[in-house]
């Protein structure tokens, strides 16, 4: 899988995450008078959608991406490896935190408030990392793809020959 399909699919996923939240988190506090929340959630959740065009507003790699891009070792042959084994191995966490906080909100609105408010923040921080990544393919003639491992081991990326942009 081309780490451009995964990060793209992970910015597609937390924002799937934050509407599903924001609707959990409006479906808790409908049923009763919860101003508090209401305010929280009328205040931070514009506030993060602004800070995250803030922070995703360069393409320009992330620290963790750059530092798997370096790390990145040539291979001549692809991956055997599915792409939805992959997507399953490193994004498995974001649905069960989606889970745990979506049951929570029942209890604790604020909780499921909070959430939806930081996964806007890094959708929206996100959303051009894959941009960066393709530019950097096209630069160095090279197609970075990710083996598959662990969701709380660094990611593995290795580069094949590609095109490069004249």
């Amino acid at each position: 899988m081309l780490l451009c399909d995964l990060i793209r699919i992970t910015v597609l996923l937390v924002a799937a995450v934050a509407t599903a939240l924001v609707v959990v988190t409006i479906a808790a506090i409908s049923g009763e008078n919860n101003v508090p929340v209401l305010v929280l959630s009328a205040v931070w959740w514009p506030g993060a959608a602004m800070i995250g065009m803030v922070l995703g507003r360069y393409e320009r790699t992330y620290a963790n991406v750059a530092a798997a891009l370096a790390r990145a070792k040539p291979a001549s042959v692809f991956p055997t490896a599915g792409p939805w084994r992959i997507v399953l191995a490193r994004l498995w966490p974001i649905a069960a935190f989606t889970v745990v906080v979506a049951a929570l909100a029942w209890l604790f609105p604020q909780v499921a408030s909070m959430s939806a408010g930081f996964a806007i923040l890094t959708a929206l921080a996100w959303r051009r990392a894959e941009a960066a990544v393709t530019a950097i393919e096209q630069r160095d003639g090279v197609r970075f793809h990710v083996d598959v491992s662990a969701a709380w081991q660094p990611l593995k990326v290795f580069r094949t020959p590609g095109f490069m942009r004249l």
